[in-house]
């Protein structure tokens, strides 16, 4: 004998299944929203890199490309996304930027970059930083591949905590990504 479903059985069946399908992403999106615990510089990961350098300002770098070519530094600036295009500013100058393909990052600052500025993501920001690396030719899997500019191979600090507003777009980002 076949037994029959009344439609209120299968409307209490997809309203249990769309609830837990609703908290499943609830929860998954929470999870990426966690920035890590804060990691004071120098940290375990750019330790080794960060001994006896030399902190410069973006206008120093960028008014003396041959002057700090090759040499580790650090810098403080103003870390801006825009459409993909990286770059550092500061004092009324700018600086292309790009990350290197071994990039490390103190304890929750590359969290805090993606949510502050979209890096890798879908929308454009910036956040002040304290960041280590190079003049150099930009790595392949930048905007500015190929062309002189500095390449950070150490993320510091990001100097500041994501608005809510940031961390919406972040959640809303990586909700859509996990779609499609």
């Amino acid at each position: 004998m076949y037994r029959t479903f009344s439609v209120k059985r299968i409307a209490k069946v997809i309203v249990l299944l769309a609830t837990t399908a609703l908290i499943v992403a609830a929860g998954l999106t929470l999870e990426s929203l966690r920035l890590g615990q804060r990691e004071q510089p120098p940290c375990h990961e750019c330790a080794e890199m960060s001994s006896e350098v030399q902190q410069v300002s973006v206008c120093e770098l960028s008014g003396n490309h041959q002057q700090f070519a090759g040499r580790r530094v650090r810098v403080v600036g103003e870390f801006v996304h825009d459409s993909g295009e990286l770059s550092l500013r500061g004092e009324g100058c700018i600086l292309h930027t790009g990350f290197s393909g071994e990039r490390r990052a103190c304890g929750g600052a590359w969290r805090r970059l993606q949510v502050t500025c979209g890096v890798n993501g879908w929308f454009d920001g910036s956040a002040p930083v304290r960041v280590l690396g190079t003049i150099s030719e930009i790595p392949s899997g930048n905007h500015f591949a190929g062309e002189e500019g500095f390449t950070i191979s150490c993320l510091e600090e990001v100097q500041t905590e994501p608005s809510f507003s940031q961390r919406k777009r972040f959640a809303i980002g990586r909700w859509l990504n996990g779609l499609f």
